[in-house]
């Protein structure tokens, strides 16, 4: 059995962002796929983060550019909502205060900040007035771009680009008696500008373009041990890159899932079948995915928000079959829905068999081009083929 599932489970992910020239985004990334999708695209400075931190218990995701502090709820980003009028963030008597990094401290309910100017150290800052106070300096030949909170250590880590003699560039623990360090940066690489880090991962965020910096990079700290990289989805340059891990911005999602079984076929098959699957309430879809099978006998799997619940229908249509409807009830939990048998013969995919599927069957007769001719996918269109289109003849859509 061969089977190829394009869909996924979200469970825990990155937020990112950089402050590129013309058209930017902040996009969240599915860190088990590497997939990137844009939540608000624009030109200006809200599109264009510097630093950036989620508060996941509040359903918020905090970033800046320069001295403005934006904020916007997690169901607003995923409907594509721009954020409101930023506030200025501000220390002492200087009311135009920039912030390199952003991190959420849910202890304090706070931010935490790091500049790379006057006076160099780790802030706290008040998410409601924007006003900063300093918690800690540290050394200046540090460069820290990058900050971030993990919550299942309870600890601050940051990400520097430079480091004071005897130090190297890379990750650190933030403590108030001087940073500590952790682990240097991946081979070659002397720029990264932002920080992820949770459930004990920490994620290097560089700033791009993708044609000269293609990936980000990730770290187990506890493992102590590199862990493979994701595609950067930056497409220009930018100063500076922003990164949190914000997991509560992903809905839950569960499987629906069951056997495929594609009839009046030969296993294992010359060539792959697709079908395509999608879980619909009404008219609207809620989950789909596509299965790649390379045998009769396969597996499905389609993921749908775990708070899409009540009465449901599973379509899988695809190649020479029929669309099959299977009736189910969505109640935020897995749902596992049998085997799931398609009709084959429809080659035109009219929605159901006739005397023009014959008619191409035998047009392509005797030919071992691989297509929907080939009903059985033998590799060759003979005989059985249109045999198969005959014994199905009249068959229609669900």
């Amino acid at each position: 059995m061969a089977i190829g599932v394009l869909a996924t489970s979200a469970s825990a992910q990155l937020i990112v962002a950089n402050d590129q020239t013309g058209i930017a985004s902040i996009y969240k990334i599915d860190v088990s796929t590497g997939v990137a999708t844009p939540l608000i695209t624009g030109s200006t400075a809200e599109y264009k983060a510097w630093g950036m931190a989620a508060d996941n218990a509040g359903g918020m995701l905090y970033w800046n550019n320069g001295n403005a502090l934006y904020k916007s709820s997690f169901a607003d980003l995923n409907m594509g909502m721009a954020p409101g009028a930023p506030i200025s963030m501000s220390f002492g008597t200087s009311t135009t205060v920039n912030f390199v990094a952003l991190a959420w401290n849910p202890t304090t309910q706070k931010l935490m900040g790091t500049r790379n100017i006057a006076t160099e150290g780790v802030y706290e800052i008040d998410p409601n007035t924007g006003v900063a106070t300093l918690l800690y300096t540290y050394n200046t030949s540090f460069d820290f771009g990058g900050l971030d909170w993990d919550d299942s250590l309870g600890k601050l880590y940051g990400l520097s680009d430079s480091a004071p003699a005897g130090n190297v560039r890379g990750l650190y623990e933030m403590l108030s008696t001087g940073p500590t360090f952790i682990a240097g940066y991946p081979g070659g690489e002397t720029d990264i500008d932002a920080l992820a880090t949770g459930n004990g991962k920490a994620y290097f965020v560089s700033d791009g373009p993708n044609t000269t910096q293609a990936n980000f990079y990730v770290y187990d700290i506890a493992a102590g041990t590199n862990q493979g990289t994701i595609p950067s989805p930056f497409t220009g340059s930018g100063t500076f890159s922003a990164a949190a891990w914000a997991p509560g911005l992903f809905e839950a999602r569960v499987a629906v899932s069951g056997g495929l079984l594609l009839n009046d076929t030969i296993s294992p098959f010359a060539a792959n079948r697709s079908i395509s699957f999608s879980v619909k309430q009404g008219t609207t879809t809620v989950g789909s995915a596509v299965v790649s099978a390379s045998d009769s006998n396969s597996n499905f799997s389609v993921f749908v928000p775990a708070s899409a619940t009540g009465a449901a229908t599973l379509e899988a249509d695809g190649s020479s079959f029929l669309m099959r409807k299977v009736n189910i009830t969505l109640t935020g939990n897995a749902v596992a829905v049998g085997t799931v048998g398609m009709l084959n013969g429809d080659v035109d995919d009219s929605g159901e068999v006739d005397a023009a599927d014959i008619d191409l069957v035998i047009a392509d007769f005797g030919s071992v081009a691989i297509g929907d001719t080939d009903v059985d996918v033998s590799g060759e269109v003979d005989a059985a083929d249109i045999d198969i289109v005959i014994a199905n003849f009249g068959g229609t859509d669900d």
